[in-house]
């Protein structure tokens, strides 16, 4: 019978936290230099769509012949437009822009908090779960609450408080996954629990 993992892969899992936890680590050593960095890559992946879509609103247009383009044809080829020109003055301005960064980055920990917590609360159904793991998920949210109403004055010390909230959540998703690895489901959707497989 094939075992998969009924709320989520615990290699994913894993991955995932790591990648958080070497994402938090580097902005807690080089916030300023990251934080541009960041800026620049979101301006970059917006310039790009911009043009694809543009392109093919083009080519698309360009296909059906003796028709007129529909006002929403226009409409979102300007949006498409407006998003180009944001993407091109957030590139070449990332400084003005990274003070919006630090109500993403409240979101976001908001995000991952409720998500962790929703997680934590549909596995204990299946198996006991430590406090501590219901503690972090529940601090993380609260931080992503304070970083997004209650901004600090440096964008730096910003960085570094969400890069330390970053690492936190990196490790304990580590955490969570190595807690969670006997959460295994068949086919059937039956809970099942093999402890020889541990430990291999």
């Amino acid at each position: 019978m094939n075992i998969i993992y009924s709320i989520t892969n615990r290699t994913s899992s894993l991955i995932r936290g790591m990648i958080f936890f070497v994402l938090g680590i580097l902005l807690l050593f080089w916030p300023d230099q990251m934080l541009n960095f960041i800026v620049k890559i979101l301006a970059a992946v917006l310039i790009v769509i911009s043009i694809v879509s543009l392109v093919l609103m083009y080519k698309g247009d360009r296909k059906v012949v003796g028709e007129a383009p529909s006002p929403l044809s226009y409409f979102a080829f300007a949006a498409m437009i407006v998003c180009l020109v944001f993407g091109v003055l957030v590139f070449a301005f990332p400084d003005f822009f990274t003070g919006i960064i630090v109500f993403l980055f409240g979101l976001l920990l908001i995000l991952l908090g409720v998500a962790q917590i929703t997680n934590m609360a549909v596995s204990s159904r299946y198996m006991k779960l430590p406090v501590w793991l219901y503690i972090f998920p529940v601090v993380i949210a609260a931080c992503g609450i304070i970083c997004f109403f209650k901004p600090f004055e440096a964008r730096s010390a910003i960085t570094v408080f969400f890069g330390a909230v970053v690492t936190l959540y990196g490790a304990v998703e580590i955490a969570s996954s190595w807690m969670l690895r006997k959460i295994r489901f068949g086919e059937d959707g039956k809970y099942v629990e093999i402890k020889s497989e541990i430990g291999k």
